[in-house]
């Protein structure tokens, strides 16, 4: 229904008026979004925010850790593998034993791309790994896919 989208969560096409890539205001999604890198947590915080996202950032593994103590179960989580105190082999190992977390989809985002990073990240819980530069739209969609708020 219209109502429920702000309207620029609407794209217009030859098809006529569409939801663009965002979530309606039944239930937001919740991030927790652990990167290092302050210019990239502002620009991925601020275009999930302008969506209907609500993102909560850890700088670092050792404030991941903390965050998971305090923080409700989030949508999703976007780690990124090279971080300070911790890294995100740790952290995902770690999420995939708290009782409240464990089913939580994971996106692991690095820079670098090679096959036996992937391959430790999948075999260490992640539910799917992006090389960084990633484009935003592509990670709303996997957002989409792995949660039920659109």
């Amino acid at each position: 229904m219209l109502t429920n989208l702000p309207v620029s969560s609407y794209s217009r096409t030859s098809a006529g008026v569409e939801p663009a890539i965002g979530f309606s205001y039944r239930k937001k999604p919740k991030v927790l979004l652990v990167e290092d890198d302050p210019v990239l947590s502002k620009v991925l915080s601020f275009a999930f925010e302008n969506r209907g996202v609500s993102v909560t950032v850890a700088n670092d593994g050792k404030k991941a850790f903390e965050m998971m103590e305090h923080l409700d179960e989030p949508s999703l989580v976007l780690l990124d593998l090279m971080l300070p105190f911790y890294d995100g082999y740790e952290i995902l190992q770690k999420i995939r034993e708290e009782s409240g977390w464990k089913d939580v989809p994971i996106i692991v985002m690095t820079s670098n791309g090679r096959q036996k990073y992937a391959t430790r990240a999948f075999n260490s819980g992640a539910n799917d790994y992006l090389v960084k530069p990633i484009r935003f739209e592509d990670l709303m969609v996997k957002l989409r896919s792995f949660t039920e708020f659109y």
